[in-house]
């Protein structure tokens, strides 16, 4: 027989563990004394199981024995015990206070049902005086064959009573055959065979008559008749006490058991019973005693004194199954199941989880059943993915809460009442989510259109607006006529201040445009107060967090929108709690909070209970159907059952104009279906509006739908500024924007992708995020590349860690970027990163070096760019010379760049003619080269050498760019060699007009081969310094050439020529003022100072000569001095005989010079007499005075101090004087 797993819900009849309760029962059933026994235990501790096993076991001692005394024993057993169950139950439906309510079966009912079942037990014919005799079935046999005795009987009696009654009937029977001439045996056989369908006919007649009409009078002649007995008002025991006595007097049942009578309400029954007890076991005409009754009760059904006294013996009952031990029941039943192949995916953790709330065997028992009948019928016959343990859950749930479970199947009840504050608990805090949303959508927008930008600017804004615009506030505080103890506005203005303050003064003091003070009441201007201080808060606000910031707080608000939609109930309770989430009807059915906050009962759970046919849709189906008529829209994820059937009732103008149409699962259908309907194109049409709550659906959508590919495809074809609105939609995040970047590039197609890049939106959007290819690696290579080809991308910044190299290949091979410094590094790193070090200072020859040849032609096709955008932007740049003269070439003609190209290169040429010279053939390129030779002299950027200058000289002359690049370079070119230079070049570089510092250095290194020049055409500087470097040998000729051009040149000429000058003296023409120079110039030798003082002074004196030739160290003869004095006044007389002291010999000279003299020199000529000449004591007094006494012109002298009155300081001062006495003259 193949295994079921199914199992019967009666009691058992063979408990394990159960003997003691057996032999208990069989020794209080022997003993005699005992009449009232008691198995007492909980509900589903296993009393009938009790009794079923016990009755088994009777029958198996009775049936081993194979003897007629076994089967006769077996035959009294079975009637000697019977089992009687009442019991009331628990109605499904609840009551008015929300109850269950219980099935009332009052006293009388309770008895009689107890009589039925004693007398329905036993046959009719057992008590045939019996009013309770059953309906039976009517034999047809029998009653044939009481009419075939019945019809003997009649017809021996009329044999011998009546004869001539048989005589007819067989006459009867010959006149009717007559005409056959049958035989006298057949025509016995056929009146044989007409009594026996005589008989048939009216056994049948009677069978049927008899169960349609019942006897209830039988009237006989007269005023006599025969009636049933009428019923009296008795209770049904004691009006039925005979019927019961009569009972056990007629049966062999000496055992009754009662089941479930302790479920009644009403006690009254068991005194009752124990009444009848004592009756019946009283009664002398009841043979077999005792009559025992045996009562399967519940321990409480009595108090602790009542329970002894009522019962005669109580034999208690340990449960087999409780709360405890309930889940290693069902475990076993599991395990049972494997051993046949049966495969549950039921855990023990879940089993040991949720056995706890099962406490009755019979329930357990039903809901394996029941769970087994489930699961083949939902999940086999309609292939649908159901777990075990969920339907395991649920139909647990069903056999505790029956009324509960059957409510769902109306689509009522507390499971739907809890998924139901489920989406109120979620539209709750999505609207609360979403005003979070709108708050910080408002603070940007405000800070956007906010004029003011800063705090100084709303504050400064406010100060005059609080004047009406007549002036700016000073001060706020509480007082009219004083403006201490307010605020100043110098503090307002000040960044800590809190605006908020503002509102807590009454007086604003402030100075108008005309200069007055004056003041206003705030409260006129509270208002306007009010809406600065809320554009502070905002500007603070927004200050704080930034625009990034509060986008991506509005793109995280905004998934928490999204998540919240698709979060299970489960894990709301868990997040948040059953008290913030459930409703108080829902939270006190303690079970199901446990099976929601476990998630054995989660979403899906109508696939658990439901059978699905046809075509009718549900009550919240219809709901929602209303809902878009009336125009009263649902949330967006309100769940629909029969999707398809919702669309078929919906109009297609309801798909165009209604808001109330946006519903996830409504989209989804219709995504879901091959082609695409009118409907469909209806309802994505509306989603392309660009109002906010379009744009709400199809930002939550996007994340909810399998069918993403075909919605973006859908949506922006019909969307062409799709990109627009979302590259513009400030309160959405970059990575928000990323999200429908990368969904519209994987499923758009190229002339898709170009029709939605409206005014390149979409390739601004992409070059302007340096990590975007980063961000779309996780798209197929392939979409990217042909993005970028069809957006025609340039990116000007990227991040290329962890971007597939097909990809960076593609951009770089192809020159998608731009060209700048961001990207070349780039490149550079991704083909030869050792190279990147020399990017900085090489930026040309790095990309040489690196030899790829898409950069090298890119370069080279857009090399001004380059040159201005990376190589110009560096700041000190080294690439070699060979690579600097490329570019030159490269933007040869292009002034500026050339210019700024050679400033910012660091380089020298060796040869100048290397930079382009053999260009110099071309006639149309000698300026551009020759702009190019200047930029480079005048950067300095070629060797100072007079190969190099000669080079430039030969095609350009001397040029100021040559001129300037000599003259920085003069002390380089001062060591370079010369010997090449030719005579025209020095011309050149003489007639240049260079500074004297170039001149005096170069020229003496430029000598020419044939000295040729017309002194008198010479600038004086350049003759100057010919003369200084003796360009040209002394001679009269040059001198006077040069005299004539600058004398003290030709001085000059004198002092670098000394000897041939003085060689030449007889020839020369000397005069006063040359002489004067030569004597007292410091470059002319002694000697030849001295050879000119001897031969020239006397004829050439000069005041200058007279004064200084005593100091010079010129030898002066008498004849000189008398020359000399000629020139002097008396003062530089004094001088002149004082440093001449040596010619004065005899007071006879010195006498006649004192007379030439004046003041006291003067007094000291008078030698008629002795006197006292006093002089001051200085150095050249004090030599003169011991000269004159060295000669006898005075006899003595002696030093003195004496006051004299200073006129200036008008102060006596102590002057030091020197008197001698002058000798008398012979």
């Amino acid at each position: 027989m193949k295994y079921s797993e199914y199992r019967d819900l009666t009691p058992i009849n063979n408990v394990k563990d159960g003997d003691e309760y057996l032999n208990a029962l069989d020794w209080a059933l022997k003993n005699q004394k005992i009449k009232n026994i008691a198995l007492s235990g909980p509900y589903g501790a296993g009393k009938s199981s009790i009794i079923e096993t016990y009755l088994e076991r009777e029958k198996q001692k009775n049936h081993k024995k194979c003897s007629f005394k076994s089967w006769y024993n077996e035959f009294k057993l079975s009637k000697k015990y019977l089992k009687i169950s009442m019991a009331t139950f628990i109605e499904g439906h609840k009551d008015n206070n929300g109850e269950n309510s219980t099935i009332e079966v009052d006293a009388d009912e309770v008895e009689e049902g107890i009589l039925k079942q004693l007398f329905y037990k036993v046959d009719h014919r057992k008590i045939p005086q019996s009013r309770y005799r059953k309906l039976h079935m009517i034999n047809l046999k029998s009653v044939f064959f009481k009419f075939f005795i019945i019809s003997l009987f009649v017809i021996f009696f009329s044999k011998i009573f009546i004869p001539q009654l048989l005589d007819i009937y067989w006459n009867k029977i010959k006149n009717f055959i007559g005409p056959c001439k049958f035989s006298n045996v057949i025509s016995f056989i056929l009146a044989v065979f007409i009594w026996l369908m005589g008989i048939c006919i009216i056994s049948y007649i009677w069978k049927m008559l008899s169960s349609k009409y019942f006897i209830k009078e039988v009237k006989l002649p007269g005023k006599t008749s025969i009636q049933k007995q009428e019923e009296n008002e008795k209770s049904v025991f004691n009006k039925n006490l005979d019927e019961i006595m009569y009972f056990f007097e007629s049966t062999l049942y000496q055992v009754i058991f009662f089941e479930d009578l302790d479920r009644l309400k009403d006690k009254k029954i068991f005194v009752h019973l124990r009444e009848l007890n004592n009756l019946l076991n009283n009664d002398d005409s009841i043979k077999r005693k005792p009559i025992v009754f045996v009562y399967a009760v519940r321990d409480d059904i009595f108090s602790k004194e009542d329970r002894t006294k009522f019962f005669d013996f109580i034999i208690p009952i340990i449960p087999v199954i409780n709360s405890t031990n309930s889940g290693e029941i069902l475990l076993e039943r599991l395990k049972e199941s494997k051993l046949n192949n049966i495969q549950h995916n039921i855990s023990q953790e879940f089993i040991l989880d949720i056995a706890p709330f099962i406490s009755d065997m019979r329930v357990l028992q039903n809901i394996y059943n029941e769970f087994v009948v489930y699961k083949e019928t939902l999940r086999t016959d309609q292939n649908l993915s159901l777990t075990d343990e969920n339907m395991m859950a649920l139909i647990i749930f069903k056999n505790l809460y029956p009324s509960d479970f059957a409510e769902i199947q109306s689509e009522n009840g507390i499971i739907k009442d809890a998924f139901q504050d489920k989406y109120v608990f979620i539209n709750s805090k999505k609207k609360t989510l979403q005003e979070n949303i709108d708050n910080v959508d408002e603070l940007i927008k405000k800070e956007k259109d906010e004029i003011l930008k800063s705090d100084k600017e709303i504050k400064y804004a406010m100060l005059v607006d609080i004047t009406n615009g007549n002036g700016v506030v000073t001060t706020l505080n509480d007082s009219p006529y004083s403006t201490a103890g307010g605020i100043s506005s110098k503090k307002i203005l000040s960044d800590e201040f809190d605006m908020c303050q503002v509102s807590k003064y009454s007086y604003a003091h402030y100075i108008d445009f005309s200069g007055y003070n004056r003041y206003t009441e705030l409260d006129d201007f509270q208002n306007i107060i009010t809406d600065y201080i809320n554009r502070w808060e905002s500007l603070k606000e927004y200050n704080k967090k930034g625009l990034d910031l509060l986008q991506h707080e509005i793109a995280e608000i905004k998934q928490q929108q999204y998540y919240l939609s698709s979060r299970t109930l489960k894990w709301l309770i868990e997040k948040y709690s059953v008290e913030d989430v459930l409703s108080t009807n829902v939270k006190k059915n303690k079970f199901l909070v446990f099976l929601l906050r476990r998630g054995y009962i989660n979403e899906d759970y109508a696939n658990y209970i439901n059978y699905f046919k046809g075509n009718s849709i549900t009550t919240d189906d219809m709901n929602f159907i209303l809902s878009i008529k009336n125009q009263e829209p649902k949330p967006f994820d309100y769940l629909l059952s029969k999707t398809n059937m919702v669309i078929q009732y919906l109009q297609d103008y309801e798909f165009e104009q209604q808001k109330a149409i946006y519903n996830f699962q409504l989209l989804e259908q219709l995504l879901k279906e091959d082609m695409v309907g009118n409907k469909l194109k209806l309802l994505i049409r509306q989603l392309a509006d660009e109002e906010d709550i379009s744009w709400s659906f199809i930002d939550e959508f996007i994340e909810k739908t399998a069918y993403v590919d075909k919605f973006i495809q859908l949506l922006s074809n019909e969307w062409e500024r799709i990109w627009i609105y979302i590259s513009n939609k400030q309160t959405l995040s970059y990575e928000r924007q990323l999200r429908y970047l990368y969904l519209l590039l994987e499923y758009l197609k190229q002339d898709e992708l170009s029709n939605i890049n409206i005014n390149n939106c979409l390739t601004e959007y992409i070059e302007s995020y340096k990590d975007i290819l980063q961000r779309l690696s996780i798209l197929e290579n392939d979409k990217v590349i042909k993005s970028i080809c069809t957006l025609n991308i340039s990116f000007k910044e990227l991040e290329i860690e962890g971007v597939p190299d097909e990809v960076l290949n593609y951009v770089f091979d192809n020159c998608y970027y731009t060209l700048n410094k961001h990207m070349i590094q780039n490149i550079i790193r991704y083909e030869d990163i050792d190279l990147l070090k020399d990017f900085e200072k090489k930026p040309y020859t790095t990309i040489i070096k690196l030899d790829y040849e898409p950069l090298i032609k890119y370069i080279q096709k857009n090399i001004e760019q380059y040159i201005e955008t990376i190589i110009l932007k560096q700041s000190d740049i080294f690439d070699d010379i060979q690579d600097i003269i490329d570019l030159l070439h490269r933007v040869l003609g292009k002034k500026d760049i050339c210019e700024e190209l050679i400033k910012k290169e660091n380089f020298q040429l060796c040869k100048l003619e290397e930079c382009l010279g053999a260009e110099l053939a071309e006639v149309e390129n000698q300026e551009k080269i020759k702009f190019i030779w200047d930029s480079i002299l005048n950067e300095n950027k070629v060797v100072a050498t007079w190969k190099n200058i000669l080079i430039y000289w030969k095609n350009y002359n001397i040029t100021e760019c040559l001129k300037q690049f000599i003259t920085i370079n003069t002390n380089c070119l001062e060591k370079d060699n010369v010997i090449f230079m030719e005579d025209k070049f020095i011309r050149d570089f003489i007639k240049a007009d260079f500074n004297d510092k170039v001149i005096e250095k170069l020229l003496p290194l430029l000598r020419m081969k044939e000295f040729d020049l017309d002194l008198d055409s010479l600038q004086q500087n350049i003759l100057e310094i010919m003369v200084e470097c003796n360009y040209f040998e002394f001679n009269i000729q040059y001198y006077n050439q040069i005299k004539e051009v600058n004398p003290d040149i030709a001085f000059k000429f004198i002092i670098n020529n000394q000897q041939q000058f003085v060689s030449l003296l007889d020839d020369f023409n000397m005069t006063s003022n040359l002489l004067e120079k030569l004597l007292f110039d410091d470059k002319i030798d002694l000697e030849i100072k001295r050879v000119l003082f001897d031969q020239y002074v006397v004829d050439y004196m000069t005041e200058y000569i007279a004064e200084n030739m005593n100091d010079a160290g010129f030898s002066v003869t008498e004849k000189i001095f008398e020359e000399a004095k000629k020139y002097l006044n008396a003062d530089k007389k004094e001088k002149l005989m004082l440093d001449n002291l040596g010619l004065f010999d005899n007071a006879e000279k010195m006498q006649e010079y004192f007379e030439e003299l004046e003041g006291d020199y003067y007094k000291l000529a008078d030698r008629t007499r002795q006197h006292i000449v006093e002089l001051k004591a200085t150095q050249e007094n004090k030599k003169l005075i011991r000269h004159l006494e060295e000669i006898n012109y005075i006899t003595s002298w002696e030093c003195k101090y004496r006051n004299i009155y200073n006129k200036e300081t008008e102060q006596d001062e102590q002057i030091e004087m020197m008197r001698c006495r002058v000798k008398k003259k012979k």
